[in-house]
């Protein structure tokens, strides 16, 4: 008896190490990238509305993939999903590693996030089924925390890598990690059971690909529009079927006995009201790890392993902060906590914008510090609301729906920032090291990076006043 305790014990530990690699990978995938999209527009003399798409591309299979793969593992085993996306994700990094050519490296990491999708959609009800029911929520908070993780040590990883070894190692370095999970997957992971009840209702797959086609034409289009005007015919063929689709998946949803989101939960003031803040905090935030690399490594004429050390700031503060905040919001709730983080973050972002080329790096930390920390104040407390605002029978569907909201943030907010960037700037490729640049050159790329960072910023000061207007929802348990 003690030795079959004994086993368990070890063993949700075990599981949790192997979910918590797979969170910490797939995190830091989006994260790394971004810092050496102005390296791989000189590698591969290619323009950044189609550089861009190394992460942008990532991002449309993450969210197209994703809730079917949680639905996968239901039918099909959570254990066989998992291990055969941790497969399927190493070897899209390999060849992310020795791609030749930017569309090469693009397909690559289309492979890759095929694959991060599967494991990391699965991560949470792996660790579910390891931990006994009391300590779920202390072992979900620690895989929270590998997700904070990656996305924090993306961009300082990144840097220091194509500083040193080059950029192809921002890929290969991390193969030998995603090799041991797979196998320690294999090996350790219990067994998929048989169970006698199917899961009731089949996942709404068409629903599904309409959504990712949604946002597929709308971040095509507001490319299109960065690069041949917002006027062009691309720009306002992509972004009306966009539209179109937008509309035909609300009225699938409404019609569908089991649709992939029920915006029927959208009539709940607090569960709206939080899910679009997460879609703004996410677009921020997406915002200054897609604007930084630019003006530390252009503007500044900083190396790409200076710039890393520079962006270690805000996952230092975000590491300091985040445990505080957990417990902060356990005490206030979201209704303080959510409009002081989201307001920390537009005066962050707002001093930001004035800083010109030769602005003092402590002073450049300190702004990356309280952007970090307004972040840190928000998230928490809003994703407790979120959760507390579900119904009791759509507490699964909201765990799925809530990486939904951060990948169309992301999207949204990369595809955003790279045209409102572009437009202001006029970068579209060249030199990766702004020493190489002239004055007035690199003076219109802080320029388009200080406009760019001022319309983040007042979309975040919006989102701090809609977060005042959360109220008391009746539904909103306490946890």
């Amino acid at each position: 008896m003690r030795e079959t305790t004994n086993h368990r014990a070890n063993y949700k530990w075990i599981a949790l190490g192997i979910a918590a690699t797979s969170t910490v990978l797939g995190t830091s995938d989006f994260s790394i990238v971004l810092i050496a999209l102005p390296t791989l527009t000189d590698v591969f003399s290619a323009k950044t509305s189609t550089v861009i798409w190394v992460s942008l591309g990532f991002q449309l299979i993450s969210l197209g993939l994703v809730l079917p793969a949680g639905r996968f593992g239901d039918l099909f085993g959570v254990r066989r999903v998992f291990v055969g996306g941790m497969l399927v994700y190493a070897i899209g990094m390999l060849l992310a590693g020795l791609a030749t050519g930017i569309v090469p490296l693009i397909l690559a990491r289309m492979v890759q996030s095929a694959g991060s999708a599967m494991s990391n959609a699965l991560a949470s009800a792996i660790v579910t089924s390891a931990f006994p029911r009391q300590e779920r929520g202390k072992a979900l908070g620690i895989l929270m925390s590998a997700a904070a993780v990656g996305m924090m040590i993306g961009p300082s990883l990144g840097g220091l890598m194509l500083g040193t070894l080059g950029w192809r190692w921002i890929f290969l370095i991390r193969v030998p990690l995603a090799v041991g999970a797979f196998v320690l997957a294999v090996i350790l992971l219990e067994k998929d059971h048989q169970r006698e009840n199917k899961p009731e209702g089949r996942f709404d797959i068409l629903g599904s690909i309409t959504l990712f086609f949604a946002a597929s034409t709308f971040a095509i289009g507001v490319n299109r529009g960065s690069s041949q005007g917002f006027e062009s015919l691309p720009f306002i063929a992509f972004f009306g079927t966009s539209v179109l689709l937008i509309a035909t998946f609300i009225i699938m949803s409404l019609r569908s006995p089991s649709p992939v989101i029920d915006l029927r939960i959208f009539k709940r003031r607090a569960f709206a009201i939080g899910s679009g803040l997460m879609v703004a905090s996410t677009m921020t935030v997406v915002t200054l790890s897609f604007l930084m690399p630019f003006y530390l490594i252009i503007g500044k004429s900083l190396s790409p392993a200076g710039a890393g050390l520079v962006l270690l700031a805000g996952p230092a503060m975000m590491i300091f902060m985040s445990p505080i905040a957990g417990r902060l919001s356990d005490s206030f709730g979201p209704r303080i906590l959510t409009p002081l983080g989201l307001g920390t973050a537009a005066v962050a972002f707002f001093g930001l914008s004035t800083l010109p080329a030769d602005a003092p790096i402590p002073l450049i930390l300190v702004m990356l510090g309280a952007s970090s920390l307004g972040s840190s104040l928000f998230n928490p407390p809003n994703q407790s609301a979120i959760m507390g605002a579900a119904p009791p029978d759509q507490m699964g569907t909201v765990s799925g729906l809530i990486p939904t909201l951060r990948n169309i943030g992301l999207i949204t907010g990369i595809a955003t920032a790279e045209a409102i960037f572009v437009a202001n700037s006029g970068w579209s490729g060249g030199s990766a090291q702004g020493a190489d640049l002239g004055l007035a050159q690199r003076e219109l790329v802080i320029h388009g990076i200080a406009v760019t960072l001022r319309v983040f910023g007042t979309i975040a000061g919006i989102a701090a006043l809609v977060a005042t207007m959360r109220g008391d929802d009746p539904n909103l348990r306490r946890h």
